[in-house]
């Protein structure tokens, strides 16, 4: 069994945390669409829950998918440093290096190391909205309505 050194230890703390959170938002997602599906598809059926319950359809799977993502993140970052000394001399390097940045460096970082998903969810979000907004005109056929959505 290894000791962990204070370092190392912080390491893995920010690097559960990030993952966590990142499970967090997805979990959100994930439990904001099976609310609205639920309200939208079973209106009946869904004013019949209390609140406990409609509260625990955002919240349950929210948790869980947030646990899950933290305990792959352990995993992950487990088997990463452990692999070789090379490796764990290098993400201990990373570790460092990236608590010395600056925020708005550890922005920019972030931002330029994710630029092509941040850039594609933008499009499908504005194709999206403008989806939605064409689709309430009543007169226009669906095609009509993409073309207009795409433009």
């Amino acid at each position: 069994m290894k000791i962990l050194s204070p370092e190392e230890k912080q390491a893995h703390t920010s690097h559960i945390l990030a993952e966590g959170f990142k499970g967090l938002m997805y979990g959100g997602a994930f439990s904001i669409g099976l609310f609205q599906y639920i309200k939208r598809r079973h209106p009946v059926r869904f004013k019949s829950f209390n609140p406990s319950i409609k509260a625990a359809i955002i919240a349950m799977p929210t948790i869980s998918i947030a646990a899950f993502f933290a305990d792959q993140g352990s995993v992950e970052f487990d088997r990463n440093m452990h692999q070789s000394e090379y490796q764990e001399a290098k993400i201990l390097e990373e570790y460092r290096n990236w608590n010395k940045l600056s925020l708005s460096d550890k922005c920019f970082t972030v931002l330029n190391d994710n630029k092509y998903p941040i850039i594609v969810s933008a499009w499908a979000a504005s194709l999206y909205g403008s989806w939605v907004f064409v689709n309430r005109d009543k007169i226009m056929d669906t095609a009509q309505k993409a073309v207009q959505a795409r433009h």
